[in-house]
């Protein structure tokens, strides 16, 4: 009886972790060719800093953030009311090095778990609007 290795699976392992990655990647790059216009694979084209976004009643959800913030460093203004956004969302936003107005009306999902994130954002912007509804 012939017993597999560590090693193989060790091997295994690491294989099924950069196919992961691979399409982690691909996910990311399809969001930034979908919904900005990413031209030839070109992920380097994104830029640091943006005047505006504007996701009011739109699909936008916490991985959307996800991407904008690990890309994304300086937002002026962005518009999130009435979006799918949880406390995972308003987490990313801390990772922003500057954003003057945040607007979070009607984000339901989003809970007094996340309170010490918003209130770590809301000491570095100038314009902030959140009208809370019954918090989970």
């Amino acid at each position: 009886m012939h017993l597999l290795s560590s090693q193989f699976f060790i091997e295994i392992k690491i294989c099924y972790t950069i196919i992961l990655q691979m399409k982690k990647d691909k996910k990311e790059l399809y969001f930034w060719k979908r919904h900005f216009n990413i031209k030839n694979n070109n992920l380097d084209s994104i830029p640091t800093e943006v005047n505006r976004f504007n996701f009011r009643h739109s699909e936008v959800d916490d991985e959307w953030l996800l991407y904008i913030t690990s890309r994304i460093k300086v937002i002026h203004q962005l518009d999130l009311d009435e979006t799918l956004i949880t406390d995972k969302g308003i987490y990313f936003l801390t990772k922003l090095e500057t954003i003057k107005e945040l607007r979070l009306k009607g984000c339901r999902d989003i809970s007094k778990e996340c309170l010490n994130d918003v209130n770590q954002i809301k000491s570095r912007i100038a314009s902030f609007r959140w009208y809370f509804h019954r918090l989970r």
